[in-house]
């Protein structure tokens, strides 16, 4: 995720920084021979069922799926 540490640390002054991320952002590994469609697919049906990333609304939240075959 992308946090700027100075809202945590109340810097330069309390409040004036968020003290959350800002954004997370997830790299998804997966070695598989499946097609890359059918990946995808698993891919957002998991996110979309994710009770972490559902958690995480008020973040944005970004993917990637990289594939090694």
């Amino acid at each position: 995720g992308y946090i700027d540490l100075q809202g945590m640390l109340g810097l330069p002054a309390p409040g004036v920084v968020r003290p959350g991320y800002e954004r997370i952002h997830a790299k998804i590994y997966v070695k598989s021979r499946a097609p890359r469609a059918e990946l995808e697919k698993l891919k957002e049906m998991a996110e979309g069922l994710s009770p972490v990333k559902d958690s995480l609304r008020a973040v944005a939240y970004t993917s990637e799926l990289i594939v090694e075959n």
